[in-house]
């Protein structure tokens, strides 16, 4: 058989490619548009702000917040929402869109991420998104306080757009059509053998980032599962890692502790509490899938050698491994 990588054959990863070859855009033939706002308070009385707006076509390609410490209260919970064309397909909350899982339990106040993504480099807050959100009729971003927060909170934001849709990943040309969707795969608590779903679509599409937030209850053999992929109808799984520690290119646990790095870091590490929030981003190394089904997965431990997997089999699963909470933030671009 031959070389199959998300669901496609060599040749046919090739002519992909040949296809969406990048297209160089005339700088004299593109405008930006800009939206900002220092130390304001711009949320109704509902705590919704509508921060930028605009009709026509573009992309949207950077966003900074910031709050003052004890100006910006809820910052952690507020939600971005960018509505492309009339759906709603980049939602979540500011932290968890810079691979910070809020549903841990824990704060990140002196947490560092820089990555060409996004980045976060503030006490609190500082967050900042390169992430090209493409639109074809209209764009608007607003951000919602959560319950509690809605009329006490001064804000400094920017938002840049430009009026060309011309978005190239790693050298892969995203097509007329595609969007960026950002979706929160709720939290769930596996058991031990079990797997989480990732992603599931039947969508042509590049995936840009996986975010994961888990909590492994009794130890940190969870991080035995692997990653896989499921093609298609496909019933038996590619296994896509060799762990889940090294799914984030790092080994035996995360042994040199926390890092944040441009494809991949763990803004959260917590050995003792068996706790991790750690990000993978696929703009560096392209990971498109074709229609049809595809799906990815990971499973709450796993079997010492990939020589004795057996996805039926729990009971030889490495280690202690209990109930994990697994919950995602996936990132990708579809059409």
């Amino acid at each position: 058989m031959g070389l199959i990588y998300a669901g496609m054959s060599g040749s046919q990863f090739i002519d992909a490619l040949n296809t969406n070859l990048p297209q160089t855009a005339n700088p004299d033939d593109v405008a930006t548009y800009y939206s900002a706002g220092k130390m304001t308070n711009p949320f109704n009385a509902e705590g919704l702000a509508t921060l930028y707006a605009r009709s026509g076509r573009g992309t949207i390609t950077n966003m900074f917040f910031c709050g003052a410490t004890g100006s910006w209260v809820g910052y952690q919970d507020a939600v971005l929402t960018v509505i492309t064309d009339g759906q709603t397909y980049f939602s979540g909350k500011l932290y968890e869109l810079a691979a910070m899982g809020m549903s841990l339990g824990v704060t990140y106040e002196n947490t560092k991420i820089f990555n060409s993504l996004f980045s976060k480099n503030g006490i609190n807050n500082a967050i900042n998104f390169n992430y090209q959100i493409p639109y074809y009729t209209s764009v608007s971003i607003t951000l919602q306080q959560p319950a509690g927060h809605f009329d006490d909170s001064v804000i400094w934001y920017s938002i840049k757009s430009t009026d060309s849709v011309n978005i190239v990943i790693n050298g892969f040309r995203i097509p007329e059509g595609a969007y960026l969707r950002a979706v929160r795969k709720s939290d769930d608590v596996v058991a031990k053998g079990a797997q989480f779903e990732l992603l599931n679509t039947d969508n042509d599409g590049l995936l840009l980032g996986i975010y994961l937030f888990a909590s492994g209850g009794v130890s940190n053999n969870y991080l035995e599962g692997c990653i896989r992929a499921y093609i298609g109808d496909a019933t038996i799984p590619n296994l896509v890692s060799s762990g889940l520690e090294d799914y984030f290119i790092s080994t035996y646990y995360f042994d040199t502790g926390t890092f944040a790095e441009e494809c991949a870091g763990t803004p959260l590490l917590d050995l003792e509490g068996y706790k991790l929030s750690a990000y993978s981003l696929y703009h560096k190394d392209i990971l498109p899938f074709v229609s049809g089904g595809y799906k990815l997965t990971v499973r709450n431990g796993d079997q010492q050698s990939s020589d004795d997997i057996d996805l039926d089999d729990a009971e030889t699963i490495h280690g202690i491994v209990g109930n994990t909470t697994f919950g995602a933030q996936v990132l990708t671009y579809e059409w």
